[in-house]
């Protein structure tokens, strides 16, 4: 196990694995380490024999509250089915893996990208005028991927059904999450967390003024601290 980490993970077990199924990509010995950013799904930077630098994300251990959240799997799709167009900077994937025998949740791997990440959307370490070609940049990228049709780059089946009810289907995904989230025991005080106030009122309120529907794909936490700053591009990070 490493020992540098919130969420250990079996070195040995992992090196094996990702050994023999790229053995022209990873070469051992490797060494592991978790970032301090990444909270929702865990993430790690490897660093292989030749110094070849790439980035694990993980599930979280234990019981997931929610099966729509954590879908490392489908962030691995998007980046890939994403990357393969050219039109919107993303890192590189290299594999996808659950089987959780490995190091016990399902993960990915994609290459580590050197860069800046602002933590201060007010950027106070850049002058007016490369604050203002990094947030354009940041804006274009976001157009950029708004552009793309999910239908045509080459997404799984699985991804690309029923595009056409997208609010429907986060009403009732918002649901199902609300009521496993009111039944979790709070496990400082032991009392049952109960529903959001006026929850039902904001679902009715969503129903009724549903808009009209665009297929297209969005970020679900565009924030500049998501994203990586390259010499003048921005690199979006899923």
């Amino acid at each position: 196990m490493i020992n540098n980490s919130r969420h250990p993970i079996d070195l040995e077990t992992l090196t094996r694995y990702l050994t023999s199924q790229k053995p022209d990509i990873f070469e051992a010995p490797l060494t592991l380490k978790q970032f301090g950013f990444g909270q929702s799904n865990p993430s790690y930077q490897i660093i292989d024999a030749k110094d070849r630098k790439y980035v694990l994300r993980k599930q979280p251990p234990g019981t997931l509250v929610s099966k729509s959240a954590h879908r490392v799997d489908r962030e691995y799709h998007m980046i890939k089915a994403i990357s393969s167009t050219g039109k919107v900077p993303v890192p590189e994937v290299y594999l996808l893996c659950q089987d959780k025998s490995i190091i016990g949740s399902d993960f990915y791997i994609m290459n580590f990208v050197s860069g800046r990440i602002f933590h201060d959307p007010r950027i106070p370490s850049l002058s007016a005028k490369d604050r203002n070609e990094c947030w354009a940049s940041a804006i274009t990228t976001l157009a950029n991927l708004h552009s793309l049709d999910p239908s045509k780059i080459g997404l799984p089946n699985s991804f690309t059904k029923n595009l056409s009810s997208h609010y429907p289907r986060q009403v009732v995904t918002l649901n199902k999450v609300h009521e496993a989230q009111a039944q979790v025991t709070d496990s400082k005080t032991g009392k049952v967390l109960g529903p959001i106030p006026n929850f039902d009122t904001l679902i009715e309120f969503i129903k009724t003024h549903t808009p009209p529907e665009r297929v297209g794909i969005v970020h679900g936490d565009y924030k500049i601290d998501n994203l990586v700053s390259i010499s003048r591009i921005v690199l979006v990070i899923f």
